[in-house]
């Protein structure tokens, strides 16, 4: 288990990790610890990607921009090691539409349900 330490103040919580520590067992300490109900987690690839694979993503709230940006190294909303196996299929996380909102200068917002998750309330 990891070692967490933490830091208030403005009314907001800041969790550092100092150690390898589950993702799994930080939001159970950051509700058992703080009544922390729901988090909004905007990240890059690499934690979203652990937060899928560990089925912690309840919703995805996800804006496009209007333009198309490629290439092999290019950060994607979810990055981190590619699935090895059928037995990982499991990991992937099935999305239900919920809306779509036009934005101004041709942004689109998308908002999903995930179908599966351990529901610990985190929004991508």
């Amino acid at each position: 288990m990891g070692v967490l330490s933490r830091v208030v103040g403005e009314g907001n919580l800041s969790v550092m990790l100092q150690e390898r520590s589950s993702l799994v067992d930080a939001l159970r300490r950051l509700k058992a610890d703080h009544g922390c109900e729901q988090l909004t987690v905007q990240s890059g690839g690499m934690l979203n990607a652990a937060l899928v694979r560990d089925g912690l993503v309840d919703f995805v709230d996800v804006v496009v921009a209007p333009l198309v940006v490629g290439g092999r190294d290019t950060p994607t909303l979810v990055d981190g090691p590619s699935l090895a196996s059928v037995g990982e299929l499991s990991k992937l996380c099935p999305l239900e539409l919920l809306g779509c909102e036009a934005m101004q200068v041709s942004y689109a917002r998308l908002r999903s349900k995930a179908a599966r998750s351990r529901s610990s309330r985190a929004v991508v």
